[in-house]
């Protein structure tokens, strides 16, 4: 019996999640030409997720401020990355993050904690 809840506690300890934040999430319509900022104001995050709906008709690219529609992380429609989170800093600014897309009528959403 004392094995069982030694086991139910330390199941219980490994299901808390080790990153806590507030979540925060947004839209962009894609630019006509160049690359776009996902935020124009420094929003920091701890986690970051950024996906190409479903509806996209063309790519995305996601990077930094030189991104292209041929030289970064490529998300087809439907597509997702993870940023993933690097200990308890805030280390994806929204600011710094770029995308660019091959139809300007696409768009991208996001989602993180800060």
């Amino acid at each position: 019996m004392k094995r069982i809840f030694s086991s139910l506690s330390l199941l219980a300890l490994l299901a808390l999640p080790t990153h806590s934040g507030i979540p925060i999430n947004g839209s962009q319509t894609c630019p006509s030409s160049g690359n776009k900022r996902l935020s124009t104001t420094s929003t920091k995050t701890i986690q970051l997720t950024i996906a190409a709906p479903f509806t996209n008709t063309g790519n995305i690219t996601i990077g930094g401020s030189g991104v292209t529609t041929t030289n970064a992380i490529l998300l087809l429609p439907g597509g997702s990355f993870n940023f993933a989170p690097q200990g308890n800093a805030s280390s994806h600014d929204l600011s710094q993050t770029f995308f660019a897309c091959t139809v300007s009528a696409d768009s991208v959403v996001w989602t993180g904690a800060q």
